[in-house]
C-alpha cells in the first residue's frame, strides 16, 4: 500500500542506482541483488524497505529537514551508549548533493522487529515494561530545556505560558472547546499554578513525539523507541502525562499502575518534583491533546475512522480538563 502523498515524481530508478552504489556497500553486500519498497509510513519523512536475500530488511528514511535528521543521528547514538533501545544506524548521507538529486537526506537503519503498539492490544501487561522504560529514559537529564544539543537555560516559563495561550485561542468557539467565557477562565487557571515552573531545576530526556507507532515491542519483550529526530530535554511530567494518555485510556486502575510502575523506577526525589507540579502538566497535555485533535477532525475531511478516533481522544481530554480546572 502507497501512502496517498508518497511524491509520484519520486526518481525510484535513481535512487536504485544510489542504493547500489552508496548504501549497499556500506551493508558489506556490493553485489548483493535487492529491492526498494514504498511504505505508508512516515508524515514527514518518506520511508522504503530495504528487502535482499542476504540481509534482514532495513529501512530507508528520506528527511526533507538536515537539522531533524542530525539530531536524530546524535540522539540514537548517545541513547545506544545509555542502554536504551533504539535502531542502530548503518549509513547516512547529509550532503547538499544527495539533497539536490532526491529532495531528500538519507538515513538506512536497522528494521526492529516486532509490532508497534498501535499493532496490537496495549492491554494492562504492556504498561509496567513501558512505564520502566521511560522511567530510565527520564533519569538523563539536563540542567537545560529544549534542544538535545546546546539546550536553553532560561524562558522556559514564558515558553509554556505561550503555548498555553496560543492553543486556548485556537479552540474557542466556533471551532472548538472553549466559549470566550471559558477560556478566559483555563487562562487565569494556568496564570495561578505557573508559579510551580520555579522550582524545576532539572529536565528529562523526552522522547516529545508519544506515538504508539513509535514504540515497538520485539518478540523477545524488549522495548524500542523509533523516530527519534525531535528528542529534547523538558519536564518528564509533560512526558508521563502524553503516555499515561495513550496508554491507559481513562481507565483508573490502568492510570495507578501506570504511576506505580514508573516511579517503582526512580529516585524518591523525582516523586516529589512530580507532586508540586503534577497538577499543571497534566492540565497542560491535556490542553494539548485537545487542540492537537482539534485539529486532525478538522484535517480529517471524509476519513470517518480516523475523525472518530480523534473525536474519541477529543472528548475523553476535554472533560478532563474541564474536571480538573473547575476543581479549583
Amino acid at each position: 500500500m502507497l501512502r496517498k502523498d508518497f511524491p509520484e515524481n519520486f526518481p525510484l530508478d535513481a535512487f536504485n542506482t544510489y542504493v547500489q552504489k552508496r548504501i549497499m556497500p556500506r551493508l558489506h553486500l556490493p553485489d548483493s541483488p535487492f529491492t526498494l519498497e514504498k511504505t505508508a509510513l512516515g508524515n514527514r519523512n518518506v520511508i522504503l524497505f530495504l528487502h535482499s536475500s542476504r540481509t534482514p530488511t532495513k529501512i530507508i528514511k528520506g528527511y526533507k529537514n538536515k537539522n531533524r535528521i542530525k539530531n536524530s543521528l546524535l540522539a540514537n547514538r548517545f541513547l545506544t551508549r545509555c542502554s536504551i533501545n533504539v535502531p542502530q544506524t548503518y549509513f547516512y548521507d547529509i550532503s547538499q548533493k544527495t539533497y539536490r538529486a532526491f529532495g531528500y537526506y538519507v538515513v538506512c537503519e536497522k528494521k526492529i522487529t516486532g509490532k508497534n503498539l498501535a499493532e496490537i492490544n496495549t492491554g494492562a501487561e504492556c504498561i509496567p515494561a513501558i512505564a520502566e522504560f521511560y522511567a530510565r529514559l527520564h533519569g538523563i537529564r539536563s540542567s537545560r530545556w529544549g534542544k538535545f544539543i546546546s539546550g536553553r537555560k532560561y524562558g522556559f516559563r514564558r515558553y509554556v505560558m505561550e503555548k498555553v495561550a496560543k492553543r486556548v485561542s485556537r479552540i474557542q468557539e466556533p471551532h472548538g472547546l472553549f466559549t470566550r467565557h471559558s477560556a478566559k477562565a483555563c487562562l487565569k487557571w494556568f496564570a495561578k499554578k505557573q508559579s510551580v515552573l520555579k522550582a524545576i531545576k532539572h529536565f528529562s530526556l523526552c522522547h516529545s513525539d508519544v506515538n504508539k507507532k513509535n514504540i515497538i515491542i520485539t518478540p523477545a519483550k524488549q522495548i524500542f523507541i523509533i523516530d527519534n529526530e525531535a528528542i529534547k530535554y523538558m519536564p518528564f511530567a509533560l512526558e508521563f502525562y502524553r503516555l499515561q494518555f495513550l496508554l491507559c485510556e481513562g481507565r483508573q486502575e490502568r492510570e495507578e499502575l501506570f504511576k506505580t510502575s514508573y516511579f517503582a523506577h526512580c529516585p524518591a526525589t523525582r516523586l516529589a518534583e512530580f507532586d508540586q507540579c503534577s497538577d499543571f502538566f497534566k492540565a497542560y497535555v491535556l490542553l494539548e491533546f485537545v487542540w492537537y485533535c482539534n485539529k486532525k477532525i478538522k484535517g480529517a475531511g471524509s476519513d470517518e475512522c480516523q475523525a472518530n478516533l480523534y473525536n474519541s481522544y477529543y472528548r475523553r481530554a476535554a472533560s478532563s480538563l474541564e474536571k480538573l480546572i473547575a476543581r479549583e
